[in-house]
């Protein structure tokens, strides 16, 4: 028979591989330690972040150094959060409330939210969203400008489609979430202003979100219509200035432009701010409030001080630059001796730095390809994402992740122009296109091309060889391998053709 086989004799596991106790989340009680439990070091610096213990990454250690609620829990910075944490409170100032948002796509898919954003001592930001049952529990209890302690909600990763704020995360919170307003905490500022030159927003790319702040010189009307999309809206027009010597007009929506208008209508010149307004290159540069865009009214901040001292010493009677039109893609032209010709585009090599080189010039339309003058856009105002047709002849956009029964034709209309130097090709989009074709939306033109195609043909000629001084965004791209200039057209104004020639006069006198 075989020998039996020695038995080895069994062996401790090292210290280092028995089970260790898991690492507690915030909220918890510790474990108990045992007489042999090695003691846990705190988290060294390398992995603590780079302020402090909250790296906003991971789990988060105990720091003795912090506040309680009212309800005696710990409250952590929002730098503190991250997903792995479920329980948490924090303490913060509402510097942002959006309005209700609803939705209905059938019996088993309506809803409504709203959000906010958040600021605590640090000046971190966080962006939080209310669902349903929460909606009727919070809205009118959460104001802007107070403090409140917030618990019961979750933490996740932020969505960049609809969120603006500075934050890697973002809180959810539903009716069984805990928010109590607390006394103001002079600690907690009321706002944190990335402050952007009005001038400055010439170089900016449309969809782009600044932060402003300037006098308001004109302040509109309330206005209600119906979108195409056969939704009630309502708008609101404000003309800023500040001391670049530049003006933007702002269009305010929803109940927050009634709101807005109700408290400045009866003053004088006002200093307003706009943080994460949304660029758009209609009739020019214009800024626009989003869902989740702050504004503020007479601000406490250094630079309120200083806009209105500029102001009341005569700053705003020089001549201002405005950078937004009227009814069509107009705006202020530049000097004539200021312009570029369509040559010197490759002669300065334009377009390559990091930001696009915006430039002006003179030039006349020689030629419009007329098969693929538009795309299929979102109807939702504001949206100019591209719709895709289902089969039941529908429109679905990815955007808003919504079903439509109508789409939007939306120029992006290719077109060459020449000048007495040479000739590009550029692209008009939207509104631009709108200007140079004599008011005619793609919607308009698409109907008269299925109808009456010789007709089509005949009105697109009749818009060549018309000339326009044109502000060109001219950047390089990458296509294939090769670099190439791709030059859009961000705003056209009809040539004035006495301004014209008093400039042209007072050029040539300069050089007697």
């Amino acid at each position: 028979p075989a020998a039996p086989r020695p038995q080895m004799p069994q062996q401790q596991a090292p210290q280092t591989l028995r089970p260790q106790q898991p690492m507690r989340q915030y909220g918890g009680h510790p474990p108990a330690q045992s007489p042999q439990q090695p003691k846990q070091e705190p988290p060294s610096a390398s992995t603590a972040g780079p302020q402090g213990q909250f790296g906003g990454r991971g789990p988060v250690a105990q720091s003795s150094a912090m506040h309680t609620s009212a309800g005696g829990d710990r409250i952590i910075p929002i730098r503190g959060l991250n997903p792995y944490q479920n329980r948490w409170t924090i303490k913060a100032r509402i510097v942002n409330k959006s309005d209700v948002k609803r939705w209905d796509k059938g019996p088993n898919n309506q809803g409504q939210l709203f959000s906010c954003t958040l600021m605590d001592s640090e000046g971190t930001e966080i962006r939080a969203t209310f669902f349903r049952d929460a909606v009727d529990k919070f809205f009118e209890m959460l104001q802007e400008n107070n403090v409140y302690t917030f618990s019961g909600g979750r933490t996740k990763t932020a969505n960049r489609q609809y969120s603006r704020v500075d934050n890697d995360f973002e809180l959810t919170f539903d009716a069984h979430s805990e928010i109590q307003h607390v006394a103001n905490d002079s600690s907690i500022q009321e706002v944190n202003l990335a402050r952007v030159k009005i001038a400055d927003i010439a170089n900016r790319n449309p969809g782009d979100f600044v932060d402003v702040l300037g006098v308001a010189v004109e302040i509109g009307n309330i206005e209600e219509f119906v979108s195409k999309a056969g939704k009630d809206l309502v708008k609101l027009e404000v003309g800023i200035v500040d001391e670049s010597q530049a003006t933007i007009r702002v269009t305010l929506w929803g109940d927050r432009s009634r709101e807005f208008h109700a408290k400045v209508t009866e003053m004088q010149n006002p200093i307003v701010g706009f943080k994460g307004a949304k660029i758009s290159d209609w009739g020019g540069r214009t800024l626009g409030t989003m869902m989740g865009s702050q504004i503020l009214i007479e601000p406490e901040i250094p630079d309120t001080a200083t806009l209105r001292q500029w102001f009341e010493a005569g700053g705003a009677s020089q001549n201002a630059t405005s950078l937004s039109g009227r009814g069509g893609g107009s705006f202020a032209p530049k000097k004539l001796t200021e312009r570029n010709t369509i040559a010197s585009i490759m002669e300065q090599n334009l377009g390559n730095s990091e930001k696009p080189d915006v430039i002006e010039c003179k030039g006349t339309i020689m030629y419009i390809p007329t098969d693929k003058m538009w795309y299929f856009a979102c109807p939702e105002e504001g949206n100019n994402k591209k719709v895709e047709r289902n089969a039941d002849g529908t429109w679905t956009c990815e955007a808003t992740g919504q079903t439509y029964n109508t789409k939007e034709n939306r120029y992006i209309m290719k077109a060459s122009i020449a000048d007495f130097t040479g000739s590009a090709y550029v692209t008009f989009f939207n509104e631009q296109a709108i200007e140079v074709l004599g008011g005619k939306t793609a919607d308009e033109l698409e109907t008269l091309k299925e109808e009456n195609e010789a007709e089509f043909t005949k009105l697109m000629q009749s818009h060549l060889f018309h000339t326009y001084v044109m502000r060109l965004r001219v950047k390089m791209e990458e296509y294939n391998d090769q670099k190439r200039q791709r030059c859009s057209i961000s705003s056209v104004s009809k040539v004035d053709y006495v301004k014209e020639s008093k400039d042209l006069i007072d050029a040539i006198e300069s050089y007697v």
